[in-house]
């Protein structure tokens, strides 16, 4: 079955693109996720849980 699956893309440039495509999604996204600038963003969301307990009284 997987041979006859794989035997049906003939055309490896149309494999390539998609997976250099997703590679460069892949890395931006992971660049973006760790760059410097959000990090004030990442510690106050991390902080809403406790903030929100607090405000409601709960501990």
């Amino acid at each position: 079955m997987k041979s006859e699956a794989l035997s049906q893309f003939t055309d490896i440039h149309y494999t390539i693109t998609a997976l250099f495509i997703f590679l460069v999604l892949f890395v931006g996204l992971t660049l973006w996720a760790y760059r410097k600038s959000g990090k004030a963003l990442y510690e106050k969301m991390g902080e809403m849980p406790i903030l929100e307990d607090l405000k409601d009284g709960r501990q």
